[in-house]
């Protein structure tokens, strides 16, 4: 389990100093974490129990695991929940198998007329049976004594209405007769002798209209005059009698079918008739066999929620379990190297100052990193000028990681020091990332020395841990 650890340091260190452990692998053994804390520069890092410090840092131990808390006073019972939602009607249960006939029982007397029950719903249509054979007719029966009239029974309820029946197919319609055959023409009679055209007369005045006399026989058509002008229009000759009919010719023969005609409407249902009167009660029939189980009924509806019952008494608070770790880190790398920095020289990666880390959605980063640049100017007035920085993807975040250090040699001391020191949180996107440490030259004094190896003063080192926020 990784800790940030912060602690004042008794003795010769005055500083509060702050270090990510990893207890679970220095504590493993003993119980007991030991460490070299730095006065100059509030470092503190993690060792052996037989690791020396260096000349510099002083020695310092604490026990890795707390003691444990009292447990806290029981919580005040919370009120009691909501009524919960109504559960889902249960499957309806499959129908038992129908249990043996039992033995008929003696016919027992008929009971009394019961009450008129409710009407029941409609059923479906069942299908047209097929249309039996026509028995053969039975014997005249002798006439029974008429029977006395019996009381007319009360009106029953009206029944529901049945369906319609299918409209029939329209019959085949039949075939059109042939045309009889045409009488013959009678002969045309002669022609007889043309009359000689008469003088035309001068017009007369007009006489009175005289008696309509017999009909003379017809004489023989005369010549055809020339177009006298067009007389009055005479008065209109009373009717001839009707010709008789003439003689029935012979039936034609039947012609083909024509095409099926369009299927006519519906009539309307026809009023239902009065109610007969109520014959007389027939004997009673045998009881007949007992019928199919019916089909499953439809399941009821659920019924009312019960009331809840009292919330039980709140049960004590278990003891606080140890904090997860899943998706958080800690890593600490330390320099290896000297890196030589000229003037004009571009960023360099620090040798080993890389760590790279998977960042979960909700994770924050934390980095720090220090170490020491130094010049390599002998002479009394030389000095030399490096940027440190750490970039995240390669890119310097917008605020801080960015040090200008200036080593300046003294009149008594040359080759002088200068140590960084900076951290920083950051929120980055969830997934991989590389965090490094670069340092360039300014482009004015003398070539510089950064970082180096364990047995320098100068190692520089980086911790990168990242933290779940929720």
């Amino acid at each position: 389990m990784k800790k940030l650890i912060c602690t004042a340091i008794a003795a010769t260190v005055t500083a509060a100093v702050c270090v990510v452990l990893a207890t679970s692998d220095v504590a493993a053994q003993s119980g007991v974490i030991y460490a070299c804390a730095n006065p100059g520069n509030g470092n503190l890092r993690v060792v052996g129990a037989a690791e020396a410090c260096r000349a510099n840092e002083v020695r310092v131990q604490w026990n890795a695991v707390g003691q444990v808390g009292a447990t806290g006073a029981t919580g005040a019972q919370g009120p009691i929940g909501p009524v919960g939602p109504t559960g889902a009607t249960g499957a309806v249960g499959s129908t038992g198998s129908a249990g043996a006939t039992g033995a008929t029982g003696a016919v027992g007397p008929t009971g009394a007329t019961g009450a008129q029950g409710i009407q029941g719903i409609q059923g479906p249509i069942g299908p047209t049976g097929a249309t039996g054979a026509v028995g053969s007719t039975g014997a005249a029966g002798a006439d029974g004594a008429v029977g006395p009239t019996g009381a007319t029974g009360a009106q029953g309820i009206q029944g529901i209405q049945g369906p319609i029946g299918p409209t029939g197919a329209t019959g085949a319609a039949g075939s059109t007769g042939a045309d009889g055959a045409v009488g013959p023409t009678g002969a045309t009679g002669a022609i007889g002798p043309q009359g000689p055209v008469g003088a035309t007369g001068s017009t007369g005045a007009v006489g009175a209209t005289g008696a309509t006399g017999a009909t003379g026989a017809v004489g023989p058509q005369g010549v055809t005059g020339a177009k006298g002008d067009t007389g009055n229009t005479g008065a209109t000759g009373a009717q001839g009698p009707v010709g008789a009919t003439g003689a029935k010719g012979d039936t034609g023969a039947v012609g083909a079918a024509g095409p099926q005609g369009a299927v006519g409407a519906t009539g309307a249902t026809g009023a239902v008739g009065a109610t007969g009167a109520t014959g007389a009660t027939g004997a009673t029939g045998a009881v007949g066999a007992t019928g199919a189980t019916g089909a499953q009924g439809l399941a009821g509806a659920t019924g009312a929620t019960g009331a809840t019952g009292v919330a039980g008494a709140t049960g004590a608070t278990g003891a606080q379990g140890s904090a997860g770790t899943t998706g958080q880190s800690a890593q600490t790398v330390y320099g290896t190297a000297a890196l030589t920095v000229a003037a004009n020289q571009g960023f360099t990666l620090v040798p080993s100052l890389s760590i790279s880390v998977n960042v979960p959605v909700d994770g924050t980063v934390f980095v720090s990193t220090d170490g020491g640049v130094e010049t390599t100017s002998t002479a009394a007035t030389g000095f030399s000028v490096v940027d440190v920085i750490v970039a995240v993807d390669g890119t310097v975040p917008p605020n801080g990681l960015w040090r200008t250090l200036n080593p300046a040699n003294t009149g008594g001391l040359v080759q002088h020091i200068e140590n960084w020191s900076m951290s920083s949180s950051l929120v980055l996107a969830a997934g991989s990332h590389t965090i490094q440490v670069y340092a360039e030259g300014r482009g004015v004094g003398s070539t510089a020395t950064v970082s180096g190896d364990a047995n320098s003063l100068l190692q520089a080192e980086l911790t990168v841990m990242v933290v779940k926020t929720n």
